[in-house]
């Protein structure tokens, strides 16, 4: 336990030589003794904390190479000694407070848990979490959380907690970055965890003082909620503003004197939306944060013996209904409230306004299939011709059969996309389904796994897609049907799965809506310097062009009033929806892939970033709850083919991806070839099941791209390159966006998330072609610089694609 020090003057720390490593004991395990000081600051911020370090009470976890030893103090102060034993020597060690036995570190990435239940004392804190690292005798430990300060001065409390109003994570596993240097930055990350911190003393009462919560800092651009409670009720405090919690600093809520609203057994209601729950009780005014999204799943139950009257209020001014604010109105038989999305302003051009005056395809009960209306658009096919990726050029209802991929063409098998006729140790033959098991039907339900359900996994237009569900009964027969509406419809991509009867991805499809002219659609004959000709889409997958106004989104709060009849008693609470500005799309944006892999990832805004060696913002998207997000979620999911299938909103963490196959995305590639001018690099590709692309179009031979260059470009870089499509800047010209990259090679990295760079600057176009097992060709340009065709990237990374056309 840590005694809290405020800092109120400059601190001035004992002044102590620093030693080099000198073993106080020799043999197979050496004793080292550190001297411990946390990290000061220039300015004198009444906000600052320190460690007062307490002899024989305090321990860390010192990791020297391979093991994490337990080092304990020896003396008391803001400077202290701390012992332990090792038995590997380093020139570098790295060092957590306190000690985990479970801690991991790898070269200072350390990672360790802040708990989100944690202990209560007045005017100390427990649960600080903070890193070291050094090549002396010196570990300057470096705090890595915020400590949220209540001053606590209601009675009868027994805990407090906090949570972010945007569903922050605040606890769980931390990743940390440990350096030698003074200038480190520790940049703590949650990289999985809770979203509510809570301090409590195993259900005693609390007496009046200061208590601390240890949270991850970090900015909660939604404001946050602080709550107390205890045997008498509970009372909170909100804030909708934006809050930054800033590491090694106390965030201070400030006097909690509130009275607990007593808990009325004979009238409340209960509400969970998975993440924020709680209980409304007469006399009492909760707010529930929500953002100009909504949310589709907030579960309430009235608790009344008598009938109720509802009542709104519609941002202060009573209202005789909910104002079109919620898909059903509250009433004591409910059990949902779908709260919609605010009305949206901007991120008009002319495709959005082509969209908006289209005229609907299909109906609820006659839906338009994809297979079969997404022919004419990249050429002139006949009969039924699935794809992972279909394109929806107005609003409508449309449906899409459960079909591995591209696996019929034409009407009929197309065996050479799931069990291409190729051998050899690096060709896959045939390909697997999310089970691991090889798939030799067209069909998703002849296989050993069934389709019981369906869902929309996210979408980056707000809006862009609804009502998904599975019609059928278990046949061949059965669709995924989903609604695009006429009222809220704009550019944009979405990912529909088919869901097993446990609830996990059996496949999912790309539904990009596009407002593209049919010209758009057209292709442009590519020929390189061997006069080989190739024809190439215009357009990149998924492509949302540029609009120069931002969409803007204005708050609104929707306050619901429930009376019980007979005792006139009240419960009131209030949804507040915070508006939102999503900037202008200057570059064109469109959703990346993993080398091998057809699921799209959200990426880039659009925002021209400069500065390349800075991270570029992300594309909001929005999940099936309708919350919205920002960034790519990530895990490891190493070589495993099923497990890519069954995570399709999941980026591979894992560099090499697959590690083994030369044709997950040219079905007759049966081994790698190191030129991308060889002659299996320009041979036309074979469409596999794994293709993202749509109908009537395949991935690219990277041959196709060896004619694109900056000195066949027509003019300079101008947020991409203008190729001539002939060598000697001859023949049409074809326009590749500088949409960016996406990656990251760290295992440890803290941007578990991707790293989005080159928006405006640079791009990377993946090939369909595999240089060697763990990485892809592709066309490449950095910094508004050379275009570069020769040489591959791990399959990890996160790059757009340029269709070719199939043949």
């Amino acid at each position: 336990m840590k005694k809290l020090i405020i800092i109120l003057l400059a601190f001035l720390a004992a002044a102590c030589a620093k030693e080099q490593f000198q073993p106080l004991e020799s043999g197979s395990s050496q004793k080292l003794r550190f001297e411990a000081t946390t990290e000061g600051t220039k300015a004198c911020l009444t906000d600052e904390y320190k460690i007062l370090w307490e002899a024989g009470k305090d321990a860390i976890s010192l990791f020297a190479k391979t093991d994490n030893c337990r080092f304990e103090t020896t003396t008391t102060g803001t400077t202290a000694w701390i012992e332990g034993t090792i038995s590997q020597a380093s020139t570098n060690y790295y060092a957590l407070y306190p000690y985990d036995p479970d801690a991991t570190n790898s070269t200072g990435s350390i990672t360790t848990v802040l708990p989100a239940e944690q202990k209560a004392v007045p005017n100390q804190f427990s649960n600080i979490v903070a890193v070291a690292g050094t090549n002396n005798k010196s570990l300057r430990f470096q705090p890595c959380v915020t400590l949220v300060e209540v001053d606590l001065a209601t009675a009868g409390v027994q805990s407090i907690s906090f949570r972010g109003n945007n569903n922050e994570l605040i606890a769980g596993t931390l990743r940390m970055t440990a350096g030698t240097k003074d200038d480190n930055n520790p940049n703590p990350t949650v990289i999985s965890g809770m979203k509510e911190v809570t301090i409590s003393d195993g259900g005693k009462v609390l007496e009046p003082g200061k208590y601390y919560l240890a949270i991850a800092p970090q900015v909660f651009s939604r404001g946050v909620t602080i709550t107390i409670s205890g045997d008498g009720g509970s009372a909170e405090k909100v804030t909708t503003k934006p809050v930054t919690a800033t590491r090694s600093r106390r965030l201070l809520a400030g006097t909690f004197d509130l009275p607990l609203v007593p808990s009325d057994g004979s009238f409340s209601m209960s509400y969970s939306d998975g993440d924020t729950r709680g209980t409304v009780y007469p006399g009492e005014s909760k707010q529930i944060i929500y953002s100009y999204s909504g949310t589709r799943n907030l579960e309430y139950h009235i608790n009344s013996a008598s009938p109720v009257s509802v009542e709104y209020i519609l941002d202060g001014s009573p209202s005789s209904g909910s104002g079109g604010r919620l898909a059903e109105d509250v009433s004591l038989s409910g059990s949902v409230i779908n709260l919609l999305p605010c009305s949206a302003n901007g991120g008009d051009n002319d495709y959005v306004a082509r969209l908006r005056g289209a005229a609907p395809k299909g109906s609820e009960s006659a839906p338009a299939d994809l297979s079969v209306d997404n022919n004419t658009l990249f050429g002139n096919l006949s009969g039924i011709n699935t794809a992972n990726c279909y394109v929806v050029t107005a609003p409508g209802w449309y449906s899409l059969p459960l079909v591995w991929g591209n696996a019929i063409k034409n009407g009929a098998p197309n065996t050479a996309a799931y069990a291409p006729p190729v051998s050899g140790s690096t060709a896959l033959s045939p390909f697997l389904g999310p089970d691991g098991i090889s798939i030799s039907s067209p069909y998703i339900n002849e296989s050993s796994v069934k389709v019981a359900g369906a869902r929309l996994e996210w979408e980056d237009a707000l809006g862009l897609i609804e009502d998904v569900r599975l019609e059928g009964s278990g046949g061949n027969d059965d669709k995924i049907v989903f609604r695009v509406p006429s009222d809220s419809i704009r550019e944009g991509n979405a990912l529909v799965s088919a869901l097993a009867a446990d609830g996990s991805v059996v496949w999912s499809w790309h539904i990009w809506v596009s407002g593209a002219t049919s010209s758009e659609f057209e292709s442009v004959n590519v020929t390189d310097k061997s006069s080989r000709t190739y024809s190439l889409a215009l357009i990149n997958v998924g492509w949302v062009a540029p609009y120069y106004n931002p969409i803007v989104y204005d708050s609104r709060s929707t306050t619901v009033r429930i009376t019980q009849q007979g005792s006139g008693k009240t419960l009131e609470f209030t949804l507040v929806q915070t508006g939102a500005t999503l900037p202008a799309n200057e570059t064109g944006t469109c959703p990346f892939f993993q080398w091998g892999r057809k699921d799209p990832f959200v990426a880039g805004n659009g925002e021209v970033v400069e500065d390349a060696s800075r991270d570029c913002p992300k594309k909001t998207w929005y999940t099936t709850e309708r919350r919205d997000t920002v960034g790519t979620r990530a895990t490891r999911l190493g070589k495993d083919i099923g497990a890519y299938i069954t995570h399709p909103t999941h980026y591979n963490l894992d560099s090499g991806g697959d590690g083994k196959y030369s044709n997950l995305w040219n079905a007759t590639q049966a081994k790698f070839t190191s030129s991308s001018t060889a002659a299996e690099n320009a041979a036309d590709v074979v469409k596999t099941i794994y293709d993202p692309c749509p109908v009537g179009t395949c991935m690219p031979p990277i041959g196709s791209m060896t004619v694109f260059s900056k000195d066949n470009a027509d003019g300079d870089f101008n947020l991409g390159y203008s190729f001539f499509t002939a060598p000697n800047k001859t023949g049409d010209t074809v326009f590749y966006p500088a949409v960016g990259s996406m990656s990251t090679s760290n295992l440890t990295s803290t941007k578990v998330f991707a790293s989005m760079r080159n928006s405006g600057t640079g791009f990377s176009y993946w090939a369909a072609n595999a240089n060697n097992a763990t990485s892809g060709f592709n066309m490449n340009c950095y910094n508004k610089g050379a275009v570069n065709t020769g040489y591959g990237s791990n399959r990890q990374y996160v790059y757009p694609v340029r269709p070719a056309i199939e043949k």
